[in-house]
């Protein structure tokens, strides 16, 4: 009885995190600066009241960047462009398995 317990315990953990990773998405987009050159290094976040600041993002060579495991949801999207300066904000619609954004031009 003991075992049967145990696997069944073993089973529901399993199912529940396979559940949570299901329900989150991928966010990528692109940033670009002036005549649609690339804008490296500039941090990207998602923000939800209900959920709180995703983990900061930054821009690759390419100006893609990538924000996993975001729930779906609405979001705003920050980019950090300017430091010292408020960032720029978008409202994004998170489905899954993942949300292309449109390309942004940053100053």
């Amino acid at each position: 009885m003991r075992r049967i317990l145990r696997d069944l315990a073993v089973l529901l953990i399993l199912l529940s995190t396979s559940c949570l990773v299901a329900q989150a998405a991928l966010v990528r987009g692109r940033l670009l600066h002036g005549q649609n050159n690339t804008a490296a290094g500039v941090a990207v976040t998602v923000w939800c009241q209900a959920y709180g600041r995703s983990q900061a993002s930054f821009s690759g060579g390419d100006g893609m960047y990538y924000i996993p495991n975001v729930p779906p949801g609405q979001y705003t999207l920050e980019v950090w462009a300017i430091p010292n300066n408020p960032p720029m904000t978008f409202v994004i619609y998170v489905n899954e398995p993942g949300t292309d954004v449109n390309p942004i031009y940053v100053p």
